[in-house]
């Protein structure tokens, strides 16, 4: 029986010791570049470029030195997992591996994970951590409905989830009038004279401020392999400023939708057909 006790004790100071090392590794971010001062500089000019092309060179090593960091961090969770399938700290390892996978832009395997810790350890110190993260998984992952499930009457959860009626609603109580506008347009023709172009799947309209166009050329990049394309058009006229996916029919599916889900948001459409 003393012998029982004690490896129980041996093996719980192992996972505690592998716990902290993966809670530590998990905290070691590495600091972003910070932007060289030649970047103020009149753009053109020999020292705003080389400082352009320095900068650009910093951003690539910090993405590669991220991305190195964050999948150590997985696989020493998988390993703890794996060594330790009952133990104490399970549930928080399940969680930093899930925060993980979710950074790392792994939407599906992040839900799993966030779901695991939620389910073990309800009323965690990290619910609401895991609770974002996990709203924003199903978002990526084009689930909407699950979203607003888990992340309740928020307006543009609603609109995600296809709640166009209630989202206006909630907008209008919180307030945000010109959303709650934009909004009724939603599974109606785009007003104004809007030529789609040939075989494009799904239009974005700019009224007011453009797209920015790092985010478009990601756009073009994500759906370049689709057998329907996006296409960017610029509408003129008295609208606010705001972005709209259209359909090949030029009936609104979507307007101003948050900048950190448009990718998803367009990837939806086309895969309705």
């Amino acid at each position: 029986m003393r012998t029982l006790c004690l490896l129980l004790l041996l093996l719980a100071a192992d996972e505690e010791a592998s716990y902290q090392d993966i809670a530590r590794a998990f905290a070691a971010e590495t600091p972003s570049p910070e932007p060289p001062a030649g970047l103020r500089a009149t753009a053109g000019t020999e020292r705003h470029e080389r400082a352009r092309l320095e900068y650009a060179e910093s951003i690539t090593e910090w993405h590669s030195k991220e991305r190195a960091r964050r999948l150590r961090v997985i696989e020493a969770c998988t390993r703890h997992v794996r060594g330790f399938p009952d133990g104490r700290r399970r549930a928080d390892v399940l969680y930093l591996r899930g925060v993980t996978y979710f950074r790392e832009g792994q939407f599906a395997a992040a839900r799993t994970d966030l779901e695991g810790y939620l389910e073990a350890a309800p009323g965690g110190a990290s619910q609401s951590a895991a609770t974002v993260a996990l709203v924003e998984s199903c978002r990526a992952l084009g689930d909407f409905a699950a979203a607003l499930r888990l992340g309740g009457p928020d307006p543009d959860l609603l609109e995600e989830a296809g709640e166009v009626g209630r989202a206006i609603e909630a907008a209008r109580l919180a307030g945000q009038e010109e959303k709650a506008a934009r909004w009724t347009l939603i599974g109606k023709p785009f007003p104004g004279p809007i030529e789609i172009p040939d075989r494009v799947g799904v239009v974005i309209v700019e009224c007011g401020k453009k797209l920015p166009m790092e985010r478009r050329n990601r756009l073009q990049e994500r759906f370049s392999a689709e057998s329907r394309k996006v296409a960017f058009l610029s509408a003129t006229g008295p609208y606010p400023a705001a972005v709209y996916l259209l359909d090949g029919q030029g009936v609104v599916r979507a307007a101003d939708p948050r900048p950190d889900t448009i990718e998803h948001r367009v990837r939806c459409l086309i895969g309705r057909g």
